[in-house]
């Protein structure tokens, strides 16, 4: 009983974020984004400007339908069970981490669209990719360090989980130019691939 109330709790969520999501892309598509502001949006989605605040910070999140970055357990739990390659690993966890910030919108149009009709939003989405890089980063660090790591070789995981990171970023952006539709699917095969590309180019 508790589990199907959190699942209609969770289902709920959802639909109010895809609302004023909706809403509020929908406001800057028919008057531009200083007719989207935060109360219009809010009057259009079918709340308060309170709960507009629990979903999104700003009305340019809103707009863009993306939110702040988190690392779900069960993809830190595949990230720790996973046998892959470093490389392989740090790919996976970042789309992953990418996908949930990012998550499938209800409008036809794609975020590269958005951003396309509205350049003032290129910075903001840019600052959404570097947040998802920096919260990832350090997951990676705890990958390459070892008990017996010094002050020095810290210094090197540093940088290599930085290169690391810097390079599955590469690769997922690789992936998106070349088949879109994985913002809103399963990326595997395009990761595989796009990694597998990668790798023949830098050897």
């Amino acid at each position: 009983m508790q589990d199907k109330l959190a699942t209609s709790r969770q289902a709920l969520k959802e639909q109010v974020w895809s609302d004023i999501h909706v809403a509020a892309l929908s406001l800057a598509m028919d008057g531009g984004l200083t007719s989207a502001t935060i109360d219009r949006i809010a009057e259009k989605a079918g709340i308060s400007r309170r709960t507009f605040f629990n979903y999104f910070p700003s009305k340019e999140d809103a707009i863009l339908g993306i939110r702040d970055p988190t690392i779900a357990p069960d993809a830190l739990d595949d990230f720790n069970a996973s046998t892959d390659d470093n490389l392989t690993r740090t790919v996976f966890l970042l789309a992953r981490v990418f996908q949930d910030a990012r998550p499938p919108s209800a409008s036809k149009m794609t975020r590269r669209d958005v951003v396309t009709k509205f350049p003032d939003l290129l910075g903001h989405f840019a600052r959404s990719g570097e947040a998802v890089a920096a919260l990832v980063e350090p997951v990676i660090r705890t990958l390459l360090t070892t008990p017996e790591t010094t002050p020095s070789d810290s210094l090197d995981d540093t940088d290599e989980a930085q290169m690391l990171v810097s390079a599955a970023k590469a690769i997922i952006i690789s992936a998106y130019v070349k088949n879109p539709s994985i913002a809103q699917s399963d990326p595997t095969s395009s990761l595989t691939a796009a990694i597998i590309t990668f790798r023949k180019a830098i050897a």
